[in-house]
């Protein structure tokens, strides 16, 4: 603790605001190794609550640890103190309790003893800011009188039925106790009432996500902090752990789940998907947890750029091309990894011929103080991109994604789409833990290019949220009677054509976990659809004349550090991007062929 103390105080760390610990007093240590939980002595306790001195936030502890249902009962004596002790103690130094981790004997007295500490949260003299108590992740590790999970294929098959017995929008938090149990209830209801800040987990694994927004919906989004608990290794606290076919879950031996791997960014998306959205929506990502443990308005900037979710489809579009508020509330696109003077570092994910791939090089030729082509990567083993990598020195990696995923195509049921998705946000996780592992060797990338033909889900688009952009061939600019995109995927210039358009363009835009949805950086010129051309061809002159100086430009413009993003959106939800801190219009900055010098 006092070597993170020392780097959050250099501000080596401005992303990692606290820590907490899970336990050590717990009478159901769950995913925890056995052999961390304990029932700690006096002097035991007095030695962790100093912890929040060197940036300890809370502590997981479990309510009903001294009841006879615990494995504690008969192991505590004397120089063991309770909760009306140990709770004023750990407060008095800034740190939390955050209940969890409960025997399942007795239901109702769990949820009495909940009820207790929070009065004496509530009583003590409080050494901090924001919430007093916190939780554990909502549902998990708990009495239950539902099922709250379906982890598995035959759940899964069940589920509907099973839910359409809840009478999910019937649910009030006066009923709690008889339809979720005493303790769930006594939590929703404490939240509620804005004495504790409650966590629950927003992966749809820990938690079934229509259980997980009707509970926030009753305890309210300003009193819900989204929380993860993603590890990305197969070991934790000295213990090995496994993931198996039907779900992301680390699980250590006998079945017992250890661990999540999706990250903040999926759980921000499956909210989206169950109409979470808008203010409510950033509440429950962020807002609140910034609430909850005091962070300054300094740390909620820093913070905000990592975390923000992604523009919402809520409330009425606005109708200005460049919002009138555009330019507050601004977060820069980049941050250099590498120094200010250095080489842009630059990452490229490849599907096709090279040619997006062909533009950096010869930026990274023509100015090799500027611009570095550090790595190539591709879905599979036959892009020419790869080729046109290793020869010029730069390391390039073939994929197997059709093997290991299959195709879109090939699945045409929701359940199979569903499988598809999962496998391949398995695969590209694991191409984020191998570009992660040659980032430690190899110094880090400062921007991610795509010219790729795979959506991305999971910790590689989180990894590299806010500096990965993706060149795409259709005018995002068009939007239908709804404001929504129309030339979206990947027969944008065939669909252009169709509709009678007289020219096609290029868009780079900020890829951010929609399809083909972020904000847009750059248009390249547009390109007069010759008589008598078909698809192909249009889309070859595209690659020359409006592909190149679009991606030229944004590049350019990451190098230069001049992007940022503002508080304001557009018609279709996208948000406004600033250049030198001047507001563009949707399209972001549209170039013309006049405006590209001869040669480029």
């Amino acid at each position: 603790m006092r070597r993170y103390d020392a780097m959050r105080r250099a501000g080596r760390i401005p992303h990692v605001v606290g820590v907490a610990l899970e336990g050590p007093l717990l009478s159901s240590h769950g995913g925890t190794p056995a052999d961390t939980v304990w029932a700690p002595t006096r002097s035991e306790w007095e030695r962790l609550a100093r912890l929040g001195e060197y940036g300890l936030c809370y502590m997981v502890l479990s309510p009903d640890a001294f009841s006879a249902a615990s494995d504690f009962h008969g192991q505590t004596y004397a120089r063991h103190p309770g909760f009306e002790w140990v709770v004023p103690m750990l407060l008095g130094h800034g740190v939390r309790p955050a209940l969890g981790h409960f025997t399942r004997t007795d239901p109702r007295l769990s949820a009495h003893l909940v009820k207790d500490i929070v009065d004496i949260a509530w009583d003590a003299e409080w050494n901090g800011a924001g919430a007093r108590v916190v939780t554990d992740h909502l549902f998990n590790d708990m009495p239950l009188n539902i099922r709250h999970a379906f982890r598995t294929t035959r759940a899964r098959e069940a589920r509907g039925a099973t839910l359409a017995s809840y009478d999910l929008p019937g649910w009030t938090l006066d009923a709690m106790d008889e339809i979720a149990g005493p303790v769930p209830a006594a939590i929703m209801r404490e939240a509620a009432a804005g004495r504790i800040a409650a966590c629950i987990n927003f992966d749809g694994e820990h938690v079934d996500l229509a259980i997980a927004s009707r509970a926030v919906s009753l305890m309210g989004l300003d009193n819900s902090m989204m929380m993860t608990d993603r590890c990305d290794s197969a070991r934790l606290g000295g213990q090995d752990l496994t993931q198996g076919a039907e779900n992301g879950l680390w699980y250590q031996d006998g079945g017992i789940v250890a661990a999540g791997s999706q990250p903040l960014a999926q759980q921000v998306r499956n909210a989206m998907d169950h109409d979470i959205k808008g203010a409510g929506l950033w509440d429950l990502a962020a807002g609140t947890a910034h609430r909850a443990f005091g962070l300054t308005p300094s740390t909620r900037a820093r913070c905000r750029t990592a975390c923000s979710p992604p523009p919402t489809r809520s409330g009425p579009p606005s109708q200005s091309r460049t919002p009138p508020d555009a330019g507050r509330g601004t977060h820069p696109l980049l941050r250099r990894t590498g120094g200010a003077d250095g080489p842009l570092r630059i990452g490229v994910l490849v599907s096709a011929t090279g040619a997006n791939l062909r533009t950096l090089i010869d930026l990274q030729h023509r100015e090799r103080d500027r611009f570095q082509v550090a790595l190539v990567a591709s879905h599979g083993t036959r892009s020419p991109a790869l080729a046109l990598a290793r020869e010029h020195g730069i390391e390039a990696w073939p994929g197997d994604f059709d093997a290991r995923c299959g195709t879109a195509s090939a699945a045409t049921t929701p359940e199979a789409r569903a499988e598809y998705r999962r496998r391949a946000r398995q695969w590209h996780d694991g191409l984020d833990a191998r570009m992660a592992a040659w980032e430690r060797e190899n110094g880090e990338l400062d921007l991610v290019v795509l010219a790729y033909h795979r959506w991305i889900e999971g910790n590689l688009l989180t990894r590299y949220h806010g500096r990965m952009i993706n060149q795409h061939p259709g005018d995002l600019t068009v939007l239908d009677g709804e404001n929504r995109r129309v030339l979206i995927g990947n027969d944008a210039v065939a669909t252009a054509m169709r509709l009678g358009h007289t020219t096609t363009r290029t868009s780079c835009f900020l890829v951010d976990g929609t399809h083909d949805g972020g904000a847009v950086l750059c248009q390249g010129p547009p390109v007069p659809v010759r008589p008598g051309v078909d698809a192909r061809a249009q889309e070859l002159d595209q690659k020359r004349l409006s592909d190149r100086p679009c991606l030229e430009w944004s590049v350019r413009a990451f190098a230069a550090g001049s992007l940022a993003l503002a508080a304001g959106t557009h018609p279709d939800a996208s948000a406004v991007v600033l250049a030198d801190g001047a507001p563009l219009p949707l399209g972001g900055m549209r170039l013309t062929a006049a405006s590209i010098p001869e040669g480029s």
